[in-house]
C-alpha cells in the first residue's frame, strides 16, 4: 500500500530514489566553529542508512555572526568545508541526497532587519538594513552555496519561512521599506530572486536551489496562502528546482513544529496551493507522522514529497521498514515536542521521548551483550516497558511483570486528555516489538519478593513506578468527593459539576481541559505558577483552549480551607481570598516513589537498578530515556 512513496521523482537534474525526505531541524548538534559534529554526522548516516531519500540541514548561518545558537552549524568560511564533507560523504554512502539549508536569522535572532520594527515575539528593536548590507549578506548566500557544492552538498534549500531575514523581506507583516526592496510583491521578493540568480550564475543548472517557503505567517498583515503562491511562481522563474511549504513565525511559533493538538498533516493545503503556481516538485511538511498520511498525499497528488521530520527522529529506518513490510514495526511519533524541540529549546542536544538513541547514536551503538542475563522487571509502565525491550534486543532474557491487566502504567492516563490519543501508538508499538524479541509478559502479575527465584532471575529492574501525593491542606479530609487526576482519567470516578483541580503542572491542567470539554465548571489551583515544564509549543495551545473553555486558572495561591463545598484560596499576587465553588476536588500534585520493593532488593544483595518514578519523579522522555540507558548498561 506504500508503493507510491517509493518511485523516484526528479528535482531539478538530480533524481532522489522515494519520496521521503527528512526536513531541516535544529538539532544543537554542531561544533562550536559552525562544523558538524560527530554525534551530528551519525545522527544524518543513520537517517540515510534508514531509507530517507533526501536529508536537509538546520539553520546553517551563512555569516558568522548571524547563528541560530552556538550549537548550530555554519558555512560562512572555506576553513569549515573539511568538515561538512565528512557528512557529505557519509550520507552519499547509502544513496541519499543532502541539501545544505542556508539562513538568517534577522530579527529574531540579531538585531538587524528589513525595516526597524520589534519582532512581537522577541521585542528587541532592531536596525534597519542599509542597502551595503544587504549586498554583503546577498553575496554571503552565494558565497556559502559555492562552498556547499566543494563540500558535496548535492543542493542548498533558502530558509524564506519561519520569520526569518528572508521571510521578512518577503512579507508586509516585518517589510516596510520604501526603496527597491520594500513595498509592492516585486520588490519584497527581489533579495531572494538575486540570491538565486547569483547561485544560478555561479554554480549552473546541475546544483539544486531549493526554498522552504512561510505560506501563512498566520498573524495580521503577514503572507497568506495566494500571495505565497505568486512568490513562488516569481522565485521558480529565476531558478528554484523545489518548494517546502511550511507556515508561522515566532509569533505563532506553535504552528511551526505543531503538536498533537493540531491536525496530522495540517500544512498540506499549503503544498496543494503552491502547485497552482509552479510546475517544479513541491514538499508538503509539519507534523506528518502517519505513513497512510503521507502516502495519501502523494497518491492524491497534493504534493510529490513528504518531509516526515519528527517521524525520522523516532524512527530514522522508517522507509526502509515500509519497504520489508513491517509497518507495525515503525516507532510512531507522537507529536509531543518534549525530546525534540524541548531539548534544544532548553539548550541541549536534539532528543526523542519514543527513540532515547536520537542525538546519541554515538554512543549508543547497536550490538548484542557478550554476557546475557536472567532479567526480571517490576512494572510496565513507560520506564519498565523501555527498559525491557531494550534489555532483550541487546540479548537478555527478560520476563516483564505488571500488576494491571494492560500494559502502560500512568500513560494509559496521559492519553486520554483532548487530543492525545495517538499516544496510545505508542503502547501498542511495545506490544509488537515485546513479542518479537521474545519477552514475557507477565499481566495481572505484581512482582513481590515472592517472585524472585534466584535459579531462575540473577537481574532486577525496578520500574513499578509512584504513588500520586495527597498533600496535606487545612480541611481536604472533610470534602466528601475528592480524587486523583489519576482515577479521574482512568475512568474510576464520575466528573463533578464545579471542580476545582489542585496542582498546574501538565497532568492538572490537561485533566482540567478534559472535565471543561465534559462541561465540568473548572478552577485550577497553583501554589507557583502553571504550566511548569510545559513545551512552548503544547502550552500555547493547551492555554488557549483553556480560555476558551472557561477554565479560571488561580496561581501562585495557597489553599487556606476546605469544606465540604468549596475551597477557599489566598492570592499571593493581590493579596485577595477567593471563596471557589466544587462539588469534587482532583489532585494532580505529582507523584511520590515506591522505595519498598528497591530497598528489599538492596538488603538482599540483588543486583538492581530503578527507573522511572520508582527511582525518581519525572515524565515519559526521562522515564522512557532511564529504562533504555540502564537496560543498554546492563
Amino acid at each position: 500500500m506504500y508503493s507510491r512513496l517509493f518511485t523516484p521523482v526528479k528535482v531539478g537534474k538530480l533524481t532522489l530514489k522515494n519520496r521521503f525526505v527528512m526536513p531541516a531541524m535544529l538539532t544543537n548538534c554542531a561544533e562550536p566553529d559552525g562544523t558538524p559534529a560527530d554525534r551530528y554526522i551519525r545522527y544524518f548516516e543513520e537517517r540515510a542508512k534508514g531509507g530517507f531519500a533526501l536529508l536537509i540541514t538546520g539553520d546553517a548561518a551563512v555569516l558568522a555572526d548571524a547563528r541560530s545558537g552556538e550549537r548550530c552549524e555554519g558555512l560562512w568560511e572555506d576553513r569549515q568545508i573539511p568538515g561538512h564533507r565528512k557528512l557529505t560523504a557519509q550520507v552519499h554512502k547509502y544513496g541519499a541526497a543532502i541539501f545544505l539549508q542556508l539562513f538568517h536569522p534577522g530579527r529574531q535572532g540579531t538585531l538587524i532587519a528589513p525595516s526597524p520594527m520589534p519582532d512581537p515575539a522577541v521585542r528587541r528593536l532592531p536596525r534597519e538594513l542599509s542597502r551595503d548590507e544587504i549586498v554583503t549578506i546577498r553575496r554571503a548566500f552565494i558565497a556559502a552555496s559555492v562552498r556547499a557544492r566543494e563540500c558535496g552538498y548535492d543542493g542548498v534549500e533558502l530558509h524564506c519561512a519561519h520569520g526569518y531575514l528572508l521571510n521578512e523581506f518577503l512579507s508586509n507583516f516585518s517589510n516596510r521599506r520604501t526603496d527597491e526592496y520594500g513595498g509592492t510583491l516585486t520588490n519584497r521578493v527581489r533579495l531572494v530572486q538575486e540570491i538565486v540568480r547569483g547561485i544560478r550564475k555561479t554554480l549552473g543548472s546541475d546544483f539544486v536551489i531549493a526554498c522552504k517557503l512561510g505560506c501563512d505567517e498566520f498573524v495580521d498583515g503577514g503572507i497568506e496562502s495566494p500571495e505565497a503562491g505568486r512568490i513562488a511562481g516569481m522565485l521558480a522563474k529565476v531558478g528554484v528546482d523545489m518548494f517546502t511549504a511550511s507556515g508561522g513565525v515566532y509569533k505563532t511559533a506553535h504552528r511551526i513544529s505543531a503538536s498533537y493538538y493540531l491536525p496530522e498533516g495540517c500544512f498540506v493545503p499549503f503544498a496543494e496551493k503552491l502547485r497552482e503556481y509552479v510546475n517544479v516538485p513541491i514538499c508538503a511538511v509539519n507534523r506528518i507522522v502517519s505513513p497512510e498520511v503521507a502516502c495519501d498525499i502523494v497518491k492524491h497528488g497534493r504534493a510529490d514529497l513528504v518531509a516526515m521530520g519528527r517521524a525520522a527522529l523516532a524512527d530514522p529506518a522508517l522507509p526502509a521498514k515500509l519497504a520489508k513490510g513491517n509497518p507495525d514495526e515503525v516507532i510512531p511519533c507522537i507529536s509531543c515536542d518534549q525530546g525534540c524541540i524541548g531539548e534544544v529549546l532548553a539548550g541541549r542536544f536534539c532528543g526523542c521521548l519514543v527513540n532515547p538513541r536520537t542525538g546519541r547514536e554515538c554512543e549508543f551503538a547497536r550490538g548484542k551483550t557478550k554476557k546475557p542475563r536472567s532479567v526480571a522487571v517490576a512494572g510496565g509502565g513507560p520506564a519498565g516497558l523501555s527498559f525491557a525491550l531494550t534489555a532483550a534486543i541487546r540479548g537478555h532474557r527478560v520476563t516483564l511483570f505488571e500488576a494491571a491487566p494492560k500494559l502502560g502504567g500512568f500513560w494509559l492516563q496521559a492519553a486520554v486528555p483532548p487530543c492525545k490519543a495517538g499516544f496510545n501508538h505508542l503502547l501498542q508499538w511495545y506490544a509488537v516489538m515485546l513479542e518479537k524479541y521474545r519477552v514475557e509478559v507477565c499481566l495481572e502479575t505484581e512482582f513481590t519478593p515472592g517472585k524472585w527465584t534466584p535459579g531462575r532471575f540473577d537481574y532486577l529492574a525496578v520500574a513499578c513506578g509512584g504513588e500520586p501525593v495527597r498533600p496535606v491542606l487545612p480541611g481536604l479530609e472533610k470534602h466528601p468527593n475528592v480524587v486523583f487526576a489519576v482515577d479521574l482519567l482512568a475512568g474510576k470516578c464520575a466528573y463533578g459539576e464545579r471542580v476545582a483541580v489542585i496542582g498546574g503542572g501538565m497532568v492538572g491542567l490537561e485533566t482540567a481541559e478534559h472535565l471543561a470539554v465534559h462541561n465540568s465548571e473548572v478552577a485550577v489551583i497553583a501554589r507557583n505558577g502553571m504550566g511548569k515544564g510545559l513545551v512552548p509549543q503544547v502550552a500555547a495551545v493547551l492555554f488557549d483552549n483553556l480560555r476558551r473553555e472557561l477554565v479560571a486558572l488561580h496561581a501562585k495561591c495557597d489553599v487556606k480551607k476546605i469544606t465540604d463545598r468549596s475551597v477557599t484560596i489566598y492570592s499571593r499576587d493581590t493579596r485577595k481570598t477567593i471563596e471557589i465553588e466544587a462539588d469534587q476536588i482532583v489532585l494532580a500534585c505529582g507523584v511520590a516513589s515506591r522505595g519498598a520493593l528497591l530497598e528489599w532488593a538492596g538488603s538482599q544483595g540483588i543486583s538492581c537498578c530503578a527507573v522511572g518514578d520508582a527511582s525518581s519523579p519525572g515524565d515519559g522522555f526521562r522515564a522512557i530515556r532511564e529504562g533504555f540507558d540502564a537496560a543498554y548498561a546492563l
